[in-house]
């Protein structure tokens, strides 16, 4: 069928299947249900486009189940839009729930990391290493989390917005000018810089400390701190003046 419409997959990046039944061993069945084609014409002219596949979070499932599953009196239209509308605000509860407050959630496990890692300061603890390994599992999974959310979010964003010349698109080129710019710099003297050309000046100042040749050293300094391997007697004779006759010292030199 695909070949007599003269459509194409356009592939997946993810995990490489998308549903299964959930049953025991002998009857586990996995499949990859969601699909997405196109022609030939728009994969040419949209030749990096593909599907992401997130990983599967089976609560929402959960939800959708039980919110579908609420029965309404009226015609099918009717009851279609109540359904979606629960399903809408049972998901956003969930969203709430889960997301809104990853940074608070985050914040909490860093202090309680912090305090583990600054008992631990005081010799090692089985247990406290123990809770050391959970809790920087969990914050990396808020992490995941947290940073999956936002490039979801932005995602969603460009794709409606983001080759538009919009607003949303102005507003994102400050924000990311904004995010890339200095805005103080401590110089050498630990005193924090604010000015855009004392900024500038502390960088350039710092590689040119960098890459200029080293400075010349007295090299008494060097020589205080080697230790003398001629006795000081033996020094006093080999610079001991001599007494020769000039005559007598043109003749051990030239003969």
């Amino acid at each position: 069928m695909l070949n007599d419409c003269g459509l194409v997959d356009l592939g997946c990046k993810g995990p490489r299947f998308t549903w299964r039944n959930n049953r025991a061993e002998g009857g586990f069945i996995m499949e990859r249900i969601d699909m997405a084609f196109a022609n030939m014409d728009w994969r040419e002219k949209f030749d990096t486009a593909m599907v992401f596949v997130e990983v599967a979070v089976e609560e929402c499932h959960r939800i959708i189940t039980k919110a579908w599953d609420q029965e309404f009196v009226g015609s099918e239209m009717f009851r279609l839009c109540k359904k979606l509308r629960g399903c809408k605000d049972e998901l956003t509860v969930w969203h709430r729930n889960n997301f809104d407050d990853l940074r608070f959630q985050i914040a909490i496990l860093r202090d309680q990391l912090a305090g583990i890692q600054k008992e631990n300061e005081n010799g090692f603890n089985a247990d406290n290493y123990v809770k050391e390994k959970v809790m920087i599992t969990k914050l990396e999974d808020l992490w995941q989390k947290e940073a999956m959310f936002w490039h979801q979010r932005s995602r969603v964003n460009w794709l409606k917005m983001g080759d538009k010349n919009t607003r949303f698109f102005h507003l994102s080129t400050i924000h990311r000018r904004q995010r890339n710019q200095v805005a103080k710099l401590k110089d050498e003297n630990g005193i924090w810089q604010v000015d855009k050309e004392c900024i500038a000046g502390v960088i350039i100042g710092h590689f040119e400390k960098l890459y200029s040749p080293p400075h010349t050293r007295d090299i008494e300094d060097i020589i205080s701190l080697v230790d003398p391997v001629v006795p000081s007697g033996m020094n006093t004779a080999l610079t001991k003046p001599t007494h020769l006759p000039t005559l007598e010292i043109l003749r051990i030199l030239f003969l």
